[in-house]
């Protein structure tokens, strides 16, 4: 993977060391406002994985909008954090709910509590998106540090998957959704450009490859703003959240 403030080469062994000594990291990491490095890997595909650095008066809620946006948002499915013996749903209904059958209780997390009242260096936890054909992530509390101002910060991120061509084994960069559909396999579905715009597909289900572990899974399309974000939130120029037949998708120009 790579630092995305200075653009130097790091793994998620040396990512740590490297954000202490680095100068760009540096100017991101040593304000005035309480806040955690986390590292963040998917449970079954830790080739994925993030360093962020997120402010402590953040939330649950919060957190979840981020990791929708630069990872796994696809229909609007159901969301969940899994600290300790606890979930913390997402769902404000379901919240609505717990609230009505606990009321204030102190020891209940919520989506709306604040990190600072909830995570700690050396906590691991875990997150669910989509209960169906689900993505699990794997977060870890990996430090402390002093944030700049009230925003998260990617701080490093692995590589994007090289893909090849399936037509001409040139490297690829779009996936056709529908050639996905029927093959069910992402490495059987990639294109390189000259050959995508001579494919059948090409006006009605492509686009770029995401570097996401949703990537191939449901109506998942990622966004290209986030794929060079370092700081969020942005200001993204379509909607994250998918249609409910999760079948849009956007060609190449």
């Amino acid at each position: 993977g790579k630092c995305l403030l200075c653009g130097k080469g790091i793994t998620t062994t040396s990512a740590l060391r490297h954000f202490r000594s680095c100068d760009k990291a540096k100017e991101v990491l040593s304000g005035g406002l309480d806040g955690f490095i986390l590292n963040i890997k998917e449970k079954y595909l830790p080739q994925y994985w993030l360093y962020i650095a997120v402010p402590s008066s953040f939330t649950l809620e919060d957190l979840d909008k981020f990791l929708r946006d630069i990872w796994v948002e696809c229909c609007g499915h159901l969301s969940a954090f899994e600290i300790g013996d606890q979930s913390v749903s997402l769902n404000e209904e379901t919240d609505e709910i717990m609230d009505s059958l606990f009321g204030d209780d102190e020891g209940l997390i919520t989506a709306k509590d604040k990190l600072s009242d909830i995570l700690h260096k050396g906590l691991k936890f875990g997150y669910t998106y989509d209960f169906g054909s689900s993505t699990e992530l794997t977060l870890r509390v990996v430090d402390e540090t002093k944030l700049k101002d009230e925003n998260i910060y990617i701080l490093g991120r692995n590589n994007k998957p090289e893909y090849k061509c399936v037509s001409c084994g040139k490297p690829a960069e779009y996936l056709c959704y529908e050639c996905l559909e029927s093959r069910n396999r992402v490495e059987r579905s990639t294109y390189c450009k000259g050959c995508l715009v001579k494919h059948k597909h090409k006006d009605r289900s492509s686009g770029f490859i995401p570097n996401s572990p949703r990537t191939g899974v449901c109506g998942y399309v990622g966004d290209q703003d986030m794929e060079e974000a370092t700081v969020w939130p942005i200001k993204s120029g379509k909607s994250l959240r998918m249609p409910k037949d999760c079948l849009l998708y956007t060609s190449p120009s």
